[in-house]
């Protein structure tokens, strides 16, 4: 979403696994073991200077 203000700012809200699963990697050995990270909401803020 741009900035209507400034349109060299751009926000975002980019969410990752909201379900809480449990993923794991594939290709590793211990697949079993390992978990990789839960759930992951980021806001972002990017500004590009031209």
């Amino acid at each position: 979403m741009r900035s209507r203000s400034n349109p060299n700012v751009q926000l975002a809200i980019v969410g990752r696994n909201l379900a809480n699963d449990v993923p794991r990697a594939a290709t590793a050995l211990h697949k079993d073991e390992v978990i990789m990270p839960g759930r992951n909401v980021r806001f972002v803020i990017r500004f590009a200077n031209f």
